[in-house]
């Protein structure tokens, strides 16, 4: 269902959170999103391997499916240098919206460099984000 209001966002680049904070909210479009991916790695301040904490819990995802999932992939895969390998937690509002972030995450399985984790719980979230992963070699 449409919320009838187009997609906007913040970006909150604050270091002692120790993660970027995007929050999305309206109606979700492929081109929306493009232009949302491309204000954040354009930004001065964005740093490949940033985490990030991407809040979509305010985005209504209409009729978004799995056809939007694989263009979010390929835009993904083709700025992966620029995102780097850093973690990238999404927030979603419900099960079926958890679904279709589920759907982005299994796509970008070793296709791209970040680490990608969908959630609909914040603290959780914040927490994975915070996690020092175990150097490898």
């Amino acid at each position: 269902m449409s919320s009838g209001v187009p997609m906007r966002w913040t970006i909150e680049f604050d270091e002692p959170r120790g993660y970027v904070l995007i929050v999305a909210r309206g109606d979700f479009t492929l081109a929306d999103h493009r232009q949302m991916v491309e204000d954040l790695l354009s930004r001065p301040e964005w740093r490949p391997g940033s985490a990030t904490l991407f809040d979509h819990r305010e985005i209504h995802f209409g009729d978004a499916g799995f056809r939007e999932m694989l263009e979010v992939k390929s835009l993904h895969v083709s700025n992966d240098a620029v995102i780097g390998d850093g973690k990238s937690a999404t927030l979603m509002r419900t099960d079926v919206d958890y679904g279709i972030g589920r759907q982005f995450q299994i796509l970008t399985d070793g296709r791209v460099s970040a680490k990608i984790r969908i959630f609909v719980d914040e603290a959780e979230a914040v927490a994975w984000l915070r996690q020092h992963e175990p150097a490898t070699r």
